[in-house]
């Protein structure tokens, strides 16, 4: 069974396709793997290679290599995106750019350096990130909110990928504890409304 999708190269528009399940692996280069969606597109499914990250494709508005956006996914079948998803999906993702970021001067660096697709793994908190994950989180901070100068920082590293790797794992810290701190945060006021629900008087 066909199904219309909209498949998203690295650098190029989202395409319009009419394809079945036995296609993904040939339009993703690799086996295809239902993933998270990382734009907010609504009821939709997105796949990507399972191994793009691992073979170092090329990074594209959030994943590795090409992806695919379908409508949303059940057990027996994909759905059909119609035209009011197609037309907001593209006007959503067709001008994203890596690395999005009011700092040109870090964006610019970013999207130069061309890193190589590296975890790093912070055991107090039991978290895992990707150096991708943590040069978003960079260019997404506002620079009242800076830790470190991060376009000082970056001129200096300049193109040593060894020195920009042990910083990326450093800033990757800071995240991995605010995001701890967010479970942590979820879980206790969790805890709090069950609590309050519990003892409730009716």
């Amino acid at each position: 069974m066909q199904f219309r999708a909209l498949v998203f190269k690295p650098n190029e528009r989202g395409q319009v396709v009419s394809i079945r399940d036995r296609d993904l692996h040939r339009i993703l280069g690799g086996f295809p793997s239902l993933t998270v969606d990382k734009h907010d597109l609504g009821k939709v499914s997105v796949f990507i290679n399972s191994h793009a990250d691992k073979t170092y494709k090329e990074y594209n508005r959030g994943y590795f290599g090409t992806f695919v956006v379908i409508g949303e996914h059940s057990k027996s079948a994909h759905k059909s995106l119609d035209t009011r998803e197609v037309n907001m999906i593209k006007r959503k993702l067709d001008l994203v750019t890596n690395f999005d970021s009011d700092n040109i001067k870090l964006k610019n660096y970013f999207t130069s350096i061309r890193l190589r697709y590296k975890e790093y793994f912070y055991r107090d908190y039991n978290i895992g990130l990707t150096n991708y994950e943590v040069v978003e989180y960079i260019l997404g901070l506002k620079e009242e909110d800076y830790t470190f100068d991060y376009n000082l920082i970056t001129e200096d590293i300049g193109n040593d990928k060894e020195q920009l790797d042990l910083f990326l794992k450093q800033v990757g810290l800071i995240k991995a504890r605010e995001m701890w701190h967010e479970i942590v945060k979820d879980k206790t006021s969790n805890e709090a409304e069950k609590a309050r629900r519990t003892f409730q008087v009716v």
